[in-house]
């Protein structure tokens, strides 16, 4: 089988092969709980710490948009493109709500599992970070067919992680989110006034699927010395119901996906993770590497493998790492 831009591989133990083929899901755990968790946390502190900056890239891409809005009316004298002190006032405050909003829902909702990407498949690296000393087993899953089904309520994507010296891309990318909603807000407010009633809940609605957004990004930022990596995450976020004001607006029934459980870490801490259905028909490869037994090893994988009806190839390792001498 050769592998392709749709493949994506999950090293793991004997027992966590098992454990995936027995429940048929994955673990997707929240990012300050990883073993890089330092990378989501510098994320967070680093963007909502620079407050200011955001305001000034929102206000910014906010006035091209207003210019824009003029000259799409036909207006081109240059009081024409001063905006009011009463519109400057409104912007500048909407800003400062959405930012502080999003640094009290951000981080919350946001559950990650990784891979590394195809080129990733059967690496020396990988190997040496997830099967050290041990037998250990690369999965080769087609990405587009592990997930059986959507369910309302449930956001799942895969996205590369983005490898940089700060997460200064990550602060921009926030930063167009919030002048999305910005303009989005911008726009309600005007519809509302012309219209003579109230689109508050629309905006909320709007604004919780924007935070959303704001937490996948934080999730993605890895420094750069890890790109060898070559990491591909499966992001999964759920949104059971949107208030406004204290009241529920909106829910969503996503009671048959599994609910938020939580294991014990080896140091006593409760750790959060979101069981994933996965459809096992989307394995097509596991890669075995070990410095023993290694036949018998690929041929017990083969019976498992049939065990649980799943027609993939079992393969040796072709790495040329070596932990026993």
């Amino acid at each position: 089988m050769q592998e392709n831009k749709n493949h994506i591989c999950h090293y793991t133990s004997a027992e966590g092969l098992m454990g995936i083929l027995n429940s048929k899901q994955l673990w997707a755990t929240h990012p300050r709980y990883l073993n890089d968790t330092g990378e989501f946390n510098a994320a967070f502190n680093y963007i909502l710490r620079d407050k200011d900056k955001i305001q000034r890239i929102v206000e910014d891409l906010f006035g091209s948009y207003y210019s824009d809005q003029q000259l799409s009316q036909g207006k081109k004298g240059p009081l024409d493109f001063i905006k009011s002190e009463e519109e400057v006032s409104f912007v500048r405050e909407q800003v400062r709500k959405l930012i502080s909003e999003a640094d009290q829902n951000m981080s919350e909702n946001i559950y990650v599992t990784s891979f590394a990407n195809y080129e990733g498949i059967d690496s020396n690296t990988h190997w040496l970070s997830y099967a050290h000393n041990i037998t250990g087993y690369c999965i080769v899953f087609d990405k587009k067919e592990l997930i059986e089904n959507v369910i309302e309520g449930v956001n799942i994507e895969f996205e590369s992680v983005y490898y940089g010296e700060t997460p200064d891309e990550i602060l921009n990318k926030v930063a167009k989110i919030i002048y999305e909603e910005l303009v989005y807000f911008y726009q309600i407010a005007k519809l509302s006034e012309k219209q003579g009633y109230s689109l508050d809940n629309e905006a909320a609605i709007h604004r919780a699927h924007s935070f959303l957004k704001m937490n996948n990004l934080l999730a993605m930022y890895k420094q750069v010395s890890y790109k060898n990596e070559l990491e591909i995450r499966l992001l999964v976020s759920r949104l059971d119901r949107i208030k406004n004001n204290g009241q529920i607006i909106e829910e969503y029934d996503s009671s048959e996906f599994p609910e938020l459980n939580f294991r014990i870490s080896t140091n006593g801490a409760f750790i959060p993770y979101q069981p994933v259905p996965i459809d096992l028909n989307a394995i097509k490869k596991i890669i075995v590497r070990s410095d023993s037994h290694i036949e018998s090893k690929v041929k017990s994988t083969e019976m498992l493998l049939r065990k649980f009806d799943v027609e993939a190839i079992v393969e040796q390792s072709t790495a040329t790492l070596r932990t026993t001498l």
